[in-house]
């Protein structure tokens, strides 16, 4: 590569970053190598590797960065909802709905990462857990909204409506699971 087509140090990490999380989304974070990442990214491998000195400092990485774009993701169509907390809730598995119609929906790239790596010390799990910490401290935020009395039993069962609602939309998208889960979101503010 000559010196007029190189790519700066800072483009060539959020290059390698943006497409190890499209093939990690697609394949899966033990079914896609390296290789495939630096040459569907168009760098060379030593370059990856300079950014990234393993896959797994690699695959953390991803899901750092992707969980920046998912929690605001998830407040933008909670904030679109307006102040109410039951309407925004209503309004984040109304936006679960529509990514599970998307062609080419997978699932929750942090759930399916962390079921795929069998190592309970790999790295990702952190990044896995942080990301599931934030959403659950998203929910918690719009429960003491509403007066809630018991805010964390409830986040967690918020929750585990989201995380099912993820994993039964990249199943059953053609069920909208979305709405079901809607439905007893809204029950537990009651």
């Amino acid at each position: 590569m000559s010196a007029a087509t190189r790519t700066p140090r800072g483009a060539a990490r959020e290059n390698i970053l943006r497409t190890a999380l499209e093939l990690f989304y697609e394949g899966g974070v033990q079914a896609v190598g390296v290789d495939t990442i630096s040459e569907r990214a168009g760098v060379a491998k030593v370059t990856l590797y300079r950014h990234f000195p393993t896959k797994a400092e690699l695959v953390s990485a991803v899901l750092e960065a992707a969980d920046t774009g998912y929690l605001a993701a998830y407040r933008a169509a909670m904030d679109a909802a307006g102040s109410d907390p039951r309407e925004r809730v209503a309004a984040l598995f109304d936006g679960l709905d529509a990514l599970a119609q998307q062609a080419g929906y997978r699932g929750c790239i942090f759930i399916n990462a962390g079921l795929a790596l069998a190592d309970v010390d790999h790295p990702a799990h952190e990044r896995v857990a942080r990301h599931k910490d934030a959403l659950r401290d998203l929910l918690a935020d719009e429960l003491r909204a509403s007066g809630h009395p018991d805010v964390e039993r409830a986040a967690e069962q918020l929750l585990l409506l989201v995380d099912g609602t993820l994993v039964a939309g990249a199943l059953r998208p053609a069920r909208h699971p979305a709405r079901a889960a809607a439905e007893l979101a809204i029950k537990v503010f009651d």
